[in-house]
């Protein structure tokens, strides 16, 4: 088990922190009811992503990914904070009774955030992490508009 960890960026005046937290596979299959098929919030190409509910009452998306050969390869599962707010996606092209699109203000510190972000995970990690499938579905701007990225 690995404890929460803290990791600060910064650009102008943004300053998050970053936390991160090991879950075991028991832990997001209850979270799942076992990765049950009403809990599915979204498939893409390299997996699913399911509403959970962790031990504390914590609403998570949890994201199991596609291993091609599960012999060689233990599944991958991450956690993110459950996206409430929807998608960038969603708030670009006002699906699902989105009522206005986002301002510019808006959109420029989503795209600054999402820039550090990025920024952090290639040169902030040993090794770097690199993301390979950043699009508007797979961030997730809170109430206040900072953003977290799933996948």
């Amino acid at each position: 088990m690995l404890d929460t960890e803290q990791a600060y960026y910064h650009h102008g005046s943004i300053r998050k922190a970053c936390r991160s937290r090991l879950f075991s596979h028991l832990e997001l299959e209850e979270a799942t009811n076992g990765f049950e098929e009403r809990r599915k919030l979204m498939q893409s190409s390299n997996g699913t992503m399911f509403a959970g509910v962790l031990g504390d009452g914590s609403h998570v998306a949890i994201h199991k990914l596609k291993c091609e050969n599960e012999r060689d390869i233990i599944q991958v599962l991450s956690q993110i904070e459950y996206p409430a707010n929807g998608t960038l996606e969603e708030h670009l092209h006002q699906s699902k009774g989105l009522k206005h699109g986002l301002d510019w203000y808006s959109r420029l510190s989503i795209a600054t955030e999402t820039a550090c972000a990025v920024a952090f995970l290639h040169y902030e990690n040993s090794p770097p992490i690199f993301h390979h499938n950043l699009k508007s579905s797979s961030i997730f701007p809170d109430d206040d508009f900072s953003v977290k990225i799933a996948g």
